[in-house]
Parts: structure tokens; sequence; C-alpha cells
């Protein structure tokens, strides 16, 4: 493991809502993670700023965003989702996994994409399949979003324990009613 962590913080919510970019860019300032942690925080605010951020290399990606999936209805009315029906929501645009291909040439470590019903698997292998990927896989209230970054980051850089570890006992510790249900690679 290097000495050192590089994350890069993509921040895509309005100007005038909560910043968790900035909440955990502060949480990084912290003497005892600054040797471990180097962060690059970006405010994104289009499709194409979104998208050419992906391209930066970092160790660990964090993606702070609204999500939402597109459900749609049969003509009997049942629901149903189809392929690329989750969208991350940007201020001026929106991206699906479709636009994603491609677009993270390197592998980072890990991938925490802190947005509403984003944990399926067509996101995971859209982002990087062979990263390691954890989202909420239901809709996340903002406070519940944050607390659940700062615990997970404070579990994998303070008590050193790794990303599968930190998302059991985070998930445990702070009982979300299975918000962060999975962390692909599947985990038990």
């Amino acid at each position: 493991m290097p000495s050192k962590k590089s994350i890069h913080i993509l921040d895509c919510t309005l100007r005038d809502e909560p910043s968790e970019g900035t909440v955990l860019e502060e949480f990084f300032r912290i003497p005892e993670l600054r040797k471990k942690v180097s962060i690059d925080m970006v405010r994104v605010k289009t499709k194409q700023e979104f998208l050419k951020q992906l391209g930066r290399k970092c160790d660990i990606l964090h993606i702070s965003a609204h999500g939402y999936v597109r459900k749609l209805k049969r003509s009997d009315k049942t629901p149903y989702y189809e392929s690329n029906s989750q969208r991350i929501a940007l201020p001026f645009g929106e991206v699906g996994s479709k636009d994603l291909e491609g677009k993270i040439t390197y592998k980072p470590e890990f991938i925490f994409l802190n947005a509403c019903s984003m944990n399926w698997k067509e996101m995971y292998n859209a982002f990087h399949p062979d990263a390691t990927f954890l989202a909420p896989y239901y809709d996340v209230y903002w406070d519940e979003a944050i607390v659940y970054a700062l615990r997970f980051y404070q579990r994998l850089f303070i008590k050193r324990e790794d990303y599968v570890t930190a998302f059991h006992k985070t998930g445990k510790e702070l009982k979300l009613k299975g918000i962060y249900n999975r962390i692909y690679p599947l985990s038990g």
C-alpha cells in the first residue's frame, strides 16, 4: 500500500445545496490524515466537465451527486427498469451508464458514488468493472450520506481497515436500513 493515497472528489451538487465535497475536503485536513491522503476536489457543473474529470488518475474516486432510476411502466401499469436507467444528476445535465463507458481509462482502487440508487451492477460495470465500487442502493438523505462517507473514510484511514471491512463495519454501526447494502465486487 503506497504511503499516500490520492483522492479525487467530484462534487456535482448545486451551489445552493450542502457540499459533501467541501465537508470531505475539510475532514481530510485533519493532521493525521494529511500524511495519508492527498485531495483534489472539483465542483462539477456540466456533463462534459464531469466526463473529462473521470480521466484524472487517482487511487480513490469519490463522486457526490444526486441519483435516480428512471422507472418505466408497461401497458398493464407494472413498473420495470430498462438498461441505462440509472442517472447521475448534474447541475446542468445528467449522465447514464452508457455515457460512462470507456471514460475511466485507468483502474482506481476504489470508486465511491455517493448518489441515491446507484448501487446497480450496470453502473458498477460502466465505471470500471475491476475496481471496488460502493454506492447507496436506495435513496439516502444528505445527512446520512455525509455521515456514512466520513465514518467510512475514518475507518479506512485512521483505523486502517480495508475497503470491505470498513464497508461492513460502517453499515452495521450506522444502521441505515440497507441503503449501503453491498459493495462490488460482491462481498457477503
